[in-house]
């Protein structure tokens, strides 16, 4: 097929989808969601009209035309993105312009950096405590552990034993350092990708769709189908023992350098995905200095892993400080997407990710040590006396068909979770901190434990149930505060304080537990030295 008739058929859909919105999105949508409002509507179809009455208990019908028409517009925007993708992925001088050649080495050095990565969050957790964590809490488990669930194996019995989870960590974090020394690299990589696959969901079913160790999970699914232990590798020093043959070390070729791109995308376009969805849900808004203090004071005051208090010492900086925060953060993430096209940015901005992530960690407690660490897939790990190599001819670099497809696959998948704002687990359109508040009010919560001794101090929850590190059991206590909830967050108290008072030394014994939400005006008292004042509270005494 020659280059322009390539062309003509997306162009077509990209005119296509552009006339179907037109039509569909600005007249006859808006048009229905004003009838089933209708009396004519209620009278057509009794189930419909039941639908309808739900709905409208909800919200107004301007509300569902606004949210139709804004959405709407950024699917659109989604689909016409990735057409436009597809089209540039279609065309023979793609590869040629973008997609650089790689020699088996580099691509196993990502597989080893990947997978060392998961390797690390697993020796982190501590899965068998969450044996200890009531089941109350399990909710939204997502497609993956559903269907582990729905099938007669005994599921729910094994993320109840301590012993059998223990087991399953120990052979998740073989199957890693397998896949991270390239031994038998074709069995043990999607063995491990699998196996982080259930680790991650297993605990994030008590807590919430958290995003720490999701995109190496992706990075990892994608190398599963490269041929990434061909350097680098136990399987390549194995079989040059055996005299077997081997890809030259030294040779660039595009079989390696597509697999290379695909690990980029997979880790480009979650940050785009981030950016785009804080346009999406606050628009420019979400760069304002008071959202940007909201987000950072909420994380500071709220139970966290880290606990540097950076934020509060900023408080009164000029408000120009946060809204270049803010921007800042926006242009990196969609930025972001350029690594794809331009090699002056895969030196620049992994380096401003990078960056941004380490500013994450001490101006809100939290640590994306994954995201850091992958900014490395950048570096071009092959040795510098080898770069005076001979890169392969342009024609090899079409006759990798198989390539563009796979690439075109993955982007389809990403974008169409974003598109339909999909959270479940392991798929997700990257909506966290995505919501603006510019009230200048924050709520903030604590959980104060008071001991035997009299003395009161922060509950040591990670300590006794590490499962829960992170502060992961704070959407427990959030629930705590609505009547219907608050009966399974008292549950889970109880459990954190018969482990913890099985195991505390005398005079350690936790007598009693408070639950406090504080709200904090901080834009009229920012010099408040409390943070607010207890809004609610609840607790027990174990």
């Amino acid at each position: 097929m020659s280059e322009r008739a390539s062309t003509r058929a997306p162009l077509c859909r990209l005119a296509g989808i552009a006339l179907a919105w037109l039509v569909l999105g600005e007249f006859l949508v808006p048009a229905l969601i004003a009838w089933l409002h209708t009396a004519d509507a209620a009278n057509w179809w009794a189930p419909l009209a039941r639908v309808v009455e739900r709905a409208q208990t909800r919200h107004s019908l301007e509300y569902y035309v606004a949210s139709w028409s804004k959405d709407g517009r950024w699917a659109v925007f989604a689909l016409l993105a990735y057409q436009a993708f597809a089209l540039a992925t279609r065309q023979p001088s793609f590869a040629v312009r973008f997609v650089p050649p790689g020699t088996p080495g580099a691509l196993g050095a990502i597989r080893a950096l990947v997978a060392g990565t998961l390797l690390a969050s697993t020796l982190w957790e501590h899965l068998p405590s969450s044996a200890l964590l009531p089941r109350g809490l399990i909710h939204g488990e997502g497609p993956v552990l559903a269907l582990l669930y729905a099938l007669p194996i005994g599921f729910d019995r094994f993320v109840a034993s301590a012993s059998a989870l223990a087991v399953f960590q120990a052979a998740c974090a073989l199957l890693l350092a397998c896949a991270a020394l390239g031994f038998r690299t074709r069995v043990s990589v999607p063995l491990a990708a699998g196996a982080y696959l259930i680790l991650g969901g297993s605990l994030r079913q008590y807590a919430w769709f958290y995003h720490t160790g999701l995109v190496p999970l992706y990075l990892l699914i994608v190398l599963a189908f490269t041929p990434c232990g061909d350097g680098f590798s136990l399987d390549r020093w194995l079989r040059m023992r055996r005299r077997e043959p081997v890809p030259d070390a030294n040779t660039p070729a595009f079989r390696y350098g597509w697999a290379r791109f695909l690990v980029w995308t997979a880790l480009a376009l979650p940050y785009v995905e981030a950016g785009l969805s804080k346009l999406r849900r606050g628009g420019f808004d979400w760069a304002h200095a008071a959202n940007l203090k909201s987000i950072l004071l909420t994380d500071t005051l709220n139970p966290m892993q880290f606990d540097w208090g950076v934020t509060l010492h900023l408080l009164r900086a000029p408000d120009a400080l946060f809204w270049a925060i803010g921007i800042a953060t926006l242009l990196g993430e969609i930025g972001y997407g350029l690594v794809l096209f331009s090699k002056r940015a895969r030196l620049v901005l992994p380096a401003i990710m990078l960056g941004m992530h380490v500013g994450i960690w001490f101006l809100q407690n939290v640590l994306f040590f994954d995201l850091i660490l992958l900014q490395a897939v950048f570096i071009d790990w092959r040795p510098s006396r080898d770069s005076a190599a001979p890169a392969p001819a342009p024609a090899t670099a079409v006759r990798e068909a198989n390539w563009p497809r796979r690439l075109r696959a993955l982007a389809a998948l990403l974008i169409t979770c974003w598109a339909l704002r999909i959270e479940e687990y392991p798929f997700s359109a990257m909506q966290m901190y995505s919501k603006p508040n510019l009230s200048g009010e924050i709520d903030w919560l604590a959980v104060v434990a008071t001991f035997e001794s009299g003395e009161q101090g922060r509950a040591p929850i990670e300590r006794a149930i590490p499962a829960f590190r992170d502060s992961r059991y704070r959407r427990v206590l959030r629930q705590g505060f609505e009547p219907e909830q608050q009966a399974l967050a008292l549950e889970f108290l109880a459990a954190f304080a018969r482990v913890h008072n099985a195991n505390a030394a005398p005079g350690a014994h936790i007598a009693a537990l408070e639950v406090q939400r504080w709200h904090w005006d901080y834009a009229r008292a920012p010099g408040d030295p409390r943070h607010g004042e207890i809004a609610d509270r609840y607790g027990l005494e174990p």
